[in-house]
């Protein structure tokens, strides 16, 4: 499997597990920046790695299959979208299988 079809794969994996918590969910094809922005129920708990979600929040999520890490350049436009849209910044990164997720959320540049 190349690893652009990784990287697709696992965008929808990531998808899937935030329909399944309840979200509205929109995946970016085509490389676009960033590959998922998601709104979560109101009235719901949402659990999304070790961070619980109450009421309704947009989430913009950047997957990585591969073992990379998101350059401070991706990490510095990430925070500049959830300032802008008053989201929270996600990063998604493949575990040990592709259906396992890693959650990081996005708060400084020195994080990942």
């Amino acid at each position: 499997m190349s690893c652009k079809s990784k990287g697709i794969n696992f965008e929808r994996t990531v998808k899937q597990y935030l329909k399944k918590q309840g979200c509205l969910v929109v995946r970016q094809a085509a490389s676009l920046f960033p590959d998922i922005v998601a709104i979560t129920p109101t009235n719901t708990e949402v659990v999304i790695g070790n961070t619980t979600f109450h009421g309704t929040f947009i989430l913009i999520v950047e997957c990585k299959a591969s073992k990379g890490k998101l350059s401070s350049t991706e990490q510095t436009a990430m925070l500049g979208l959830a300032k802008k849209y008053h989201a929270t910044a996600l990063y998604a990164m493949r575990g040990r299988t592709l259906k396992d997720i890693v959650w990081e959320r996005i708060v400084s540049t020195q994080q990942i």
